[in-house]
């Protein structure tokens, strides 16, 4: 091998190790998480996340009231996530909130992308809604025999 060669062959060696350092470093958790690490906030933390707001939320279905903290269902309710500009280094990824149960169990169903998760949440249970640059929708049941009402408190 020629001397003119070297240090090209030396900078691809040391670029290799660096990628397979990387890519042990993040299968193993990295960032001080479980093994396989924690995608999502890895994502967020890339492209950024900001708040889902009470505007971003429009009733389609059903029957509820949105305000700043808090989501009145009466029976069922299906409100649409507005869509958002994003995924570049100058726009939010993902749009967040949490959602807290406050007098029972609601039934959650949410639909991003053609896909639709539900989960069932108890009296003061909580759980992370995650919207991407296309939105989506939040549908949201009030469940127990004879339960006409319920609330949940979002904190966006």
């Amino acid at each position: 091998m020629s001397e003119s060669r070297k240090p090209i062959v030396l900078a691809g060696v040391l670029t290799l190790a660096i990628v397979v350092a990387f890519v042990v470093a993040a299968g193993f958790g990295g960032r001080g998480s479980d093994a396989g690490g924690d995608w999502s906030d890895f994502l967020n933390d890339l492209g950024g996340s900001s708040s889902l707001r009470p505007d971003d939320l429009r009733l389609v279905d059903g029957g509820c009231e949105v305000s700043a903290a808090v989501i009145a269902v009466t029976g069922f309710c299906v409100l649409e996530v507005a869509g958002f500009g994003g995924g570049s280094a100058f726009g939010d990824v993902v749009k967040k909130a949490t959602i807290v149960a406050m007098d029972g169990p609601m039934q959650l169903t949410v639909v991003v992308e053609g896909t639709t998760v539900s989960q069932t949440i108890d009296e003061g249970e909580q759980t992370q809604l995650t919207f991407g640059t296309s939105g989506g929708e939040l549908g949201l049941a009030c469940v127990g025999f004879g339960v006409s009402s319920c609330s949940a408190d979002i904190r966006y």
